[in-house]
């Protein structure tokens, strides 16, 4: 298993609304950083951990079926 202090992500504000949703899921945990300004940490909590078997399957099944984008049209 990993340790939690590996899988820190600082989010953009893009990213805010996705991980809130993986909190909401009980995937991960968000850690307020004291900072100016203020930082905002998630981190995988060990369910999260658990679903990294399942990720990797799907990442190999999307190198067999999905193909890569061929070299775009020339100029």
């Amino acid at each position: 298993m990993h340790s939690p202090s590996r899988a820190v992500c600082r989010p953009h504000c893009w990213q805010a609304p996705a991980l809130r949703q993986l909190q909401r899921d009980g995937l991960v945990e968000r850690h307020v950083v004291a900072a100016t300004p203020v930082q905002v940490e998630y981190r995988l909590i060990p369910e999260g951990h658990d679903l990294e078997p399942v990720l990797d399957a799907i990442i190999a099944w999307s190198h067999t079926w999905i193909p890569l984008p061929g070299p775009g049209p020339e100029s």
